[in-house]
């Protein structure tokens, strides 16, 4: 609804656009709740399952400009905001819905499946999720070429043809969702944010700073493999998927390091796991014994992507980053994996409880 007519409503007299304005809903928040988790309950409730959010005008002029500088705010009590009587505020925040489209309604059939059987392995002692990863395409592929044509193709229906099927643990999805979070800023002071937010070196200095200190804090924890592989393979996505600062930096050997460093990693430690030993894949699931499960596959595929990230980045003076993480062609050793056993937890979603295996602090820079 209209923040106009919200306050207009609330001190009972009209407003000149409010013939214009239908209320739809209308939803309570408290400082501390987090903006797009609000927005998510608010849009689910409304039916729509996508949407972009902007920071709204507010009707007095000389707010318009402070509105815009200040942006969308991590949480409620952040965001900038106006009286409306009764004690209480409002956040102008103009959220556009979207429909489904065709391709979205295949797709969402495409993972009705997998999401049954996540449903179900919940209820065991080996929760699993999954996590879709494309297939690399075919030379000639129509999509292929300038990635900036105006020729935009669309949107593409996953299936078996084109998707690899990652399953893991469900800790993936809350080790994912606190590094997306911590290089974002989440848990530094505003100033930080603020930095963060600019792009420029001095952006990139403190992302190397968040960086190295998780890098640190996953290597030091002591945890299951299985636990391992979540962690390390939710840095190396999160970092190949938010680059920039790689490249824009006044530390470029912290970078080298730690990107040689994560390919060690994966080339000499988890990479000659077994499949179980690393709680990928499927219960029962029978892999020929000279091929690659689909699970395998997909964490080679990002692995792949991550290197092609990593070594386009421009040299700094200290030579072109190399991610080297394809290990030798040996066989792993065969050992009994154990069952990793944890509470309940969201499939698609980052989990809300911890894991007894692991701490739930964030590190600091």
């Amino acid at each position: 609804m209209d923040e106009r007519a919200i306050a207009a409503r609330r001190h009972g007299r009209a407003t000149e656009q409010e013939g214009d304005v239908v209320a739809i809903g209308l939803i309570a928040c408290a400082k501390s709740d987090e903006i797009r988790l609000k927005v998510d309950e608010f849009q689910q409730g409304l039916g729509f399952v996508k949407y972009s959010m902007l920071m709204s005008f507010l009707h007095v002029d000389q707010y318009r400009g402070a509105c815009v500088e200040w942006g969308i705010m991590e949480r409620v009590g952040e965001n900038f905001c106006f009286g409306i009587g009764d004690n209480a505020v409002a956040v102008p925040i103009l959220i556009d819905f979207v429909v489904r489209s065709k391709a979205e309604l295949e797709n969402e059939a495409f993972v009705a499946p997998l999401k049954a059987i996540c449903d179900e392995s919940i209820k065991s002692e080996n929760p699993k999720a999954y996590y879709l990863v494309g297939k690399p395409k075919e030379i000639g592929h129509e999509d292929d070429g300038d990635p900036f044509s105006d020729n935009e193709a669309e949107e593409e229906v996953m299936n078996s043809e084109n998707t690899y099927v990652l399953w893991l643990h469900p800790k993936f999805f809350s080790e994912h969702s606190r590094l997306l979070g911590h290089f974002s800023g989440e848990g530094e002071s505003m100033d930080i944010k603020n930095r963060i937010s600019y792009g420029n070196t001095d952006s990139g200095n403190i992302l190397v700073e968040i960086c190295e200190s998780n890098w640190k804090y996953i290597k030091s924890r002591s945890s299951k493999m299985w636990s391992k592989l979540c962690s390390v393979l939710a840095i190396t996505v999160v970092v190949s998927e938010r680059s920039f600062w790689m490249e824009d930096n006044e530390h470029p050997e912290l970078v080298q390091k730690f990107v040689q460093e994560l390919a060690a990693y994966w080339r000499t430690n988890l990479l000659r796991k077994t499949d179980a030993h690393l709680g990928i894949g499927l219960d029962g699931e029978i892999v020929p014994a000279d091929e690659m499960s689909e699970s395998r596959k997909a964490i080679y595929q990002i692995l792949k992507g991550a290197q092609d990230c990593f070594e386009s980045i421009e040299d700094q003076g200290r030579g072109k980053l190399r991610f080297n993480w394809k290990p030798s062609a040996t066989t792993p050793r065969k050992r009994k994996a154990p069952s990793p056993t944890t509470n309940a937890v969201s499939v698609l979603a980052p989990p809300s409880v911890s894991f007894d295996e692991t701490s739930t602090e964030i590190p600091s820079t």
